[in-house]
């Protein structure tokens, strides 16, 4: 399996790999943009393979992006806005104000919010 054909359909890679964290080196533990929405759209409409994609996350050092997975944040990575805010979600995420990731991401959305009224 090559880099490019791993990325070019994760669903079908998960499918052939019995952990997430298989693909890690070949991967060269990096997730762009690109990767980073169609694993968002893989976790919100295939909760099968969520758990692949928590091993994946978890073994590339993604620690935030699996929390924010976890709390239902897809659109941010699905329209390539996370970047914009992942600074903010980082500082939440570790700071652990909150407890569940539910309750992190919305009030992640809540200061999205009103950062861009202000």
């Amino acid at each position: 399996m090559r880099e490019m054909q791993i990325r070019a359909d994760f669903k079908k890679t998960f499918d052939l790999v019995a952990n997430g964290s298989d693909l890690s080196y070949r991967l060269k533990f990096s997730l762009g943009e690109d990767d980073l929405a169609n694993l968002a759209k893989l976790h919100r409409d295939e909760p099968d393979y969520r758990q692949k994609i928590f091993d994946l996350l978890e073994d590339c050092n993604f620690h935030s992006e699996n929390a924010a997975l976890e709390g239902g944040l897809y659109e941010e990575f699905i329209d390539h806005t996370w970047m914009d805010h992942r600074d903010l979600f980082m500082d939440m995420f570790y700071a652990r104000r909150l407890e569940s990731p539910g309750e992190l991401a919305e009030e992640f959305r809540r200061a999205v919010q009103g950062e861009e009224r202000g």
